[in-house]
């Protein structure tokens, strides 16, 4: 048998491990947060990276840029004095300074949600959704697409423990500065719950007692889903809930960095597309090939042609009646109005009436009675 290496470690070394307390994570998302929900594909690195360059970028518009610590401003203001101090003192500083930075806080920290494809960015400003909304506002003018992995940007105005009377607690905070409106003044609103890794918290206890609580500020308030005034938003990741209110929520397309770019500029290039098709179609419509125009021309003159035959036999069968009054009944008819109505005469009646020497009959059309017409005129 081969020998032992070592020697076994004793009881009391096991017990200490298991009664050690496991280090504090300093970047944990906790209750008596506020800051930013960001939403990735897989790709969590890249979404911080992500969003930490555009809440810089429009941090620095709104708030101006971030103060620089402490600690640095110190080292640019060294005397000669002070660089001439002992490496001990020095170093002894430094470990300091460094300690001091490490409990400092960012303008925007990443913290650890214990949850996929989540990410909450902590932050000191004092009204995340503001900045949340002038982003995504310059976005839906601007059309410029400014993230690549992160997906989604939430504004969290509060953090509590995911209990039911934590949550009204919290609520109750949150709401009282925008729904305590004054009296005959209501607002639409709309509640959104979504939960992650958590089943002691459902949606159906906490939608309830949120909307009691914006009823009782004002009972003029009422929900509407379809176009809300202010979206409350309700995110659970693990043990932590997080609350916010937002503006816009459906025409920022659910507070989306990627669809709001992109409908946008889809609606524009659909709007360019119609214009330039009823161009294409009125420029189609309006051209005329050569053998169109070509048969368009024999076609007129086939037309002329017929026209002008028409008006031959109208000529030929049509006896021309002298400008005398033609009697029907009692009733006088002009002859010119009457030309198209009368059918002529055969020629054995011509004959028979050029040996009377006196009438001459005519059949109507319309009528079918014999017109008796007098050729006979006065000489002047």
């Amino acid at each position: 048998m081969s020998e032992r290496k070592g020697k076994k470690r004793p009881k009391s070394y096991y017990i200490k491990c298991a009664n050690k307390k496991p280090k504090r994570d300093s970047w944990k998302l906790e209750a008596g947060m506020k800051g930013f929900l960001v939403t990735c594909n897989n790709n969590e690195k890249g979404a911080v990276r992500d969003a930490y360059n555009i809440l810089n970028e429009y941090a620095d518009k709104l708030y101006g840029p971030e103060k620089e610590s402490s600690g640095s401003k110190e080292d640019e203001d060294l005397s000669e004095e002070e660089e001439e101090e002992d490496i001990e003192k020095a170093m002894k500083k430094e470990v300091d300074e460094i300690k001091e930075s490490k409990h400092e806080l960012r303008r925007f920290q990443n913290t650890n949600t214990k949850a996929k494809n989540l990410i909450f960015i902590r932050t000191t400003i004092p009204d995340p959704s503001q900045l949340a909304h002038s982003i995504l506002s310059d976005l839906w003018e601007t059309k410029v697409q400014k993230s690549r992995f992160a997906i989604r940007l939430l504004p969290i105005a509060g953090t509590c423990r995911a209990e039911e009377d934590e949550v009204k607690k919290l609520g109750k905070e949150l709401f009282t500065p925008i729904f305590q409106t004054p009296f005959g003044e209501g607002y639409n609103f709309s509640i959104i719950v979504k939960i992650r890794n958590n089943n002691g918290l459902g949606r159906d206890s906490v939608i309830p007692a949120l909307a009691g609580i914006i009823k009782d500020l004002n009972p003029l308030h009422r929900v509407n889903h379809d176009k809300p005034d202010f979206v409350v938003l309700v995110e659970v990741a693990q043990s932590v809930c997080c609350l916010g209110i937002v503006k816009d929520f459906f025409k920022f397309k659910k507070y989306n960095l990627q669809e709001v770019v992109k409908t946008n500029s889809e609606n524009v290039s659909i709007k360019q597309g119609n214009l330039n098709r009823e161009e294409s179609s009125c420029a189609v419509s309006s051209y005329v090939t050569p053998e169109e125009d070509a048969k368009s021309n024999l076609s007129q003159e086939t037309t002329e042609v017929e026209e002008v035959k028409c008006e031959e036999t109208k000529d030929a069968h049509i006896s021309v009646i002298p400008d005398n009054d033609i009697e029907d009944g009692n009733n006088l008819v002009e002859g010119s109005a009457k030309d198209d109505l009368l059918i002529p005469e055969s020629e054995s009646e011509k004959q028979a009436n050029e040996k009377d020497g006196s009438t001459s009959t005519c059949c109507d059309k319309t009528t079918g009675a014999v017109l008796k017409v007098n050729d006979s005129t006065e000489n002047t």
